[in-house]
């Protein structure tokens, strides 16, 4: 799976996401999980995944300031 940023910096490589960017894009991988295990019935898995997910998006939204 491709991320927002390449870590190995690879020739014609995209330039580097933000950290807006790069938040948005947790806050999108965050929430998929989080439905993958509330649907397999992880319940507590997911609500680890929720509190992740706020917090993602709480960095997301100081990224942005």
């Amino acid at each position: 799976m491709a991320g927002p940023e390449d870590p190995n910096g690879g020739a014609g490589a995209p330039p580097a996401a933000s950290k807006a960017e790069t938040l948005s894009y947790l806050c999108e991988i965050i929430c998929d999980l989080k439905l993958i295990a509330e649907r397999a019935g992880y319940k507590t898995l997911a609500a680890i995944l929720a509190a992740a997910l706020v917090e993602a998006r709480i960095q997301s939204n100081d990224a942005k300031r």
